[in-house]
């Protein structure tokens, strides 16, 4: 069972770091542009939970956090979580490759 849990947030941890790089290294503009519209918006005329999180997300990268705030309440939330998460998921996967002596790091002459 632990395993499971596991394996399904190392992958996760993978889409939300993916996630966090495509926010950081693409133009805002280009990736608003390439995002859908809420189907709750087009069908029904009314926001989802998630809707205006690609433009909170866009507003957080390019450090305007009024603008992420008006997009949507909690994409400044969702988005330190995601990040504290990729912290963790680094963290995790340095120990894992130096505790497996698969790289051997020399300070001062001394293994880390």
């Amino acid at each position: 069972m632990l395993n499971a849990i596991k394996s399904a947030w190392l992958f996760y941890s993978l889409l939300i770091m993916a996630v966090l790089v495509i926010f950081f290294s693409m133009n805002d503009e280009l990736l608003l542009n390439k995002t859908p519209i809420c189907s709750d918006i087009t069908e029904n005329h009314t926001e989802c939970i998630a809707c205006g999180m690609t433009r909170g997300f866009a507003a957080i990268t390019s450090g305007d956090f009024n603008r992420a705030s008006t997009a949507n309440g909690n994409s400044l939330f969702i988005f330190v979580l995601f990040a504290v998460n990729t912290m963790i998921f680094l963290v995790y996967g340095i120990k894992k490759l130096i505790s497996k002596g698969s790289y051997h790091f020399q300070y001062g002459g001394n293994k880390l």
